[in-house]
């Protein structure tokens, strides 16, 4: 929420690389002060697809010094996004309970800034819970204000974000060929397994008929298609990677052994 100007210009810069490298992207965030309106206007400003997950009902907006900037997330072809009926106003314990929904819609979660106890730090729990990748901006070793970020890169809960094609590399989003051009949800291209003989070399499962069908999955994808919810999935997942026969792979992602 209190942005610095290292924060401010760091924010605007991510969100250029990301449009620059991987024009696709769409960029999620929570309407709030600081680095979240930061990074909705500097979508706007690049024509990039903007989500604003809100703490409170869609009839009203909070802060209400962003409507100008909401009401143009909307023009532009953006969103608002809420688990809570009309007539909800904001309160405090809401706003770390739709960090779970900014974590959820996102391929990678990226911490610009957070103190200690920053709420950012609640949305990348999130986001490594749900499978998701965390990525965190370093900043001053004095900066009182990023000892959260240093604290995600030190306890290897979070990649050091080096930029946006570093954090493309590690992520796996791959193209099509040379000239093709990235997309932000894609997984990496995986050849399936040509004989149906495999299928006879695996133990029967579902999750693991998906995978050799349709090659690798993120969990999200592997709990549509199972119609398991993502809890089970997860654990599934666990028992099949100790025995061997699935390994996790970058952005959240499985695939056979």
């Amino acid at each position: 929420r209190s942005i610095s100007d290292y924060g401010r210009a760091l924010t605007q810069q991510v969100v250029r690389e990301l449009s620059a490298t991987c024009p696709a992207s769409t960029i999620v965030s929570g309407l709030a002060y600081g680095v979240d309106i930061q990074a909705h206007e500097a979508a706007l400003n690049l024509s990039l697809p903007t989500v604003a997950v809100l703490a409170h009902g869609l009839d009203t907006l909070y802060p209400s010094a962003h409507r100008r900037i909401a009401e143009q997330i909307l023009r532009d072809g953006g969103a608002w996004v809420s688990e809570y009926p009309p007539g909800v106003k904001p309160y405090r314990q809401a706003f770390v309970a739709r960090n779970r929904i900014i974590a959820g819609l996102s391929a990678a979660t990226i911490v610009i800034e957070a103190g200690e106890h920053s709420g950012s730090l609640s949305t990348a729990n999130y986001a490594l819970e749900s499978g998701r990748e965390v990525f965190a901006c370093p900043g001053r070793l004095t900066d009182p204000e990023s000892i959260g970020c240093h604290k995600l890169i030190e306890e290897q809960r979070a990649h050091l974000y080096l930029g946006a094609s570093s954090m493309m590399k590690e992520l796996g989003w791959g193209t099509l060929d040379e000239g093709a051009e990235a997309h932000p949800f894609s997984a990496p291209l995986v050849e399936k397994p040509a004989s149906s003989s495999l299928t006879r070399e695996y133990p029967p499962h579902l999750l693991l008929a998906i995978l050799i069908e349709q090659g690798m999955l993120s969990v999200d994808e592997l709990s549509r298609l199972s119609g398991m919810d993502l809890m089970t999935v997860r654990s599934e997942l666990f028992d099949l990677e100790l025995d061997g026969w699935v390994q996790a792979r970058a952005g959240g992602c499985y695939s056979l052994c």
